[in-house]
């Protein structure tokens, strides 16, 4: 599956704290080594026809994303 970084997404993480900011990278390229590693906790969240995942980043963070044709779209 194909990940892809929305502005909103940069631009938010630009404004984390910089040792969030890696734990971010960490889970981001654990994500694309494994998406089902456990410590992500990757989840699948449908709203309606929306289909949106959710990526555990540290305990007090995660990320979200939206599919789209097969695509992840993260905000």
């Amino acid at each position: 599956m194909t990940s892809r970084k929305t502005k909103a997404f940069l631009d938010l993480y630009s404004a984390l704290p910089a040792n969030v900011q890696q734990q971010a990278d960490d889970a981001f390229t654990l994500f694309q080594q494994n998406p089902y590693h456990p410590s992500l906790h990757f989840k699948h969240i449908q709203r309606g026809s929306k289909i949106l995942h959710s990526v555990r980043i540290s305990l007090h963070y995660r990320a979200l994303a939206l599919e789209k044709s097969g695509e992840l779209y993260w905000f």
